[in-house]
């Protein structure tokens, strides 16, 4: 029978033997009986500390066995919703590997012909004014003139 604190035993079995000390100091009851007496306290406090140290241990292990399994539940929930991520990304076309016109993709202005990377019509000197129309005459989307166009 293990106990996880043996010194709480002992001091157990001290305290119910205490109410001998009077008898004892008074010579009412002799030593051998109270040390047998003790002796008795210690082994019944023992099993009683056994017991309880056994009980708390069957408790501590199923609270710890439930945290366990609900971290593993977690996390097993966590990678299907990541490998349900990842099928639908592969599933679902990329809005970012459309094919650019490569006449377009290698001008730094994004494919405004004039020159104007402020949305303007432009002039041959690259000179445009904010709004306006891009390279196919028709008006941005950009009110402000700054970024790229929307064809």
């Amino acid at each position: 029978m293990r106990v996880r604190h043996p010194e709480l035993v002992l001091a157990a079995a001290v305290l119910v033997s205490l109410p001998m000390i009077p008898g004892l100091l008074d010579g009412g009851i002799s030593p051998m009986t109270v040390l047998v007496r003790f002796l008795i306290a210690l082994i019944v406090c023992w099993i009683g500390g056994s017991i309880l140290s056994r009980l708390l241990t069957s408790y501590t292990n199923q609270v710890r066995r439930a945290e366990i399994q609900k971290q593993i539940d977690e996390e097993n929930e966590r990678r299907k919703a990541l490998i349900e991520m990842e099928r639908n990304r592969q599933t679902q076309p990329n809005v970012g590997s459309q094919v650019q016109n490569p006449a377009n993709s290698s001008r730094p202005n994004g494919g405004n012909p004039n020159g104007s990377i402020l949305g303007g019509a432009g002039n041959a000197t690259g000179a445009g004014g904010a709004g306006g129309s891009n390279a196919t005459g028709r008006p941005t989307d950009n009110p402000t003139g700054f970024g790229k166009n929307i064809p």
